[in-house]
């Protein structure tokens, strides 16, 4: 069985791999807009809708943070 540190490292290691790779995805887009004026719209929108996932999870997962320090 698996402690609770290790469960906390594995899970944060999992959410740290799925930022990064939604950063990616951001990036890709505005790679994408630029390369491609045409297009430009739908992939700012794309890399928009990227750049808010990626703040919504660093929110959670501070907010985990702050809880498993402080629990009440």
């Amino acid at each position: 069985m698996k402690s609770d540190t290790e469960k906390i490292l594995l899970q944060f290691k999992e959410d740290v791999w799925r930022i990064l790779a939604t950063v990616c995805h951001a990036l890709l887009a505005i790679i994408a807009a630029l390369q491609n004026p045409a297009a430009k719209t739908t992939s700012l929108s794309q890399a928009a809708s990227a750049v808010r996932s990626v703040l919504v999870s660093a929110d959670l997962l501070s907010d985990e943070a702050r809880q498993s320090r402080d629990p009440e």
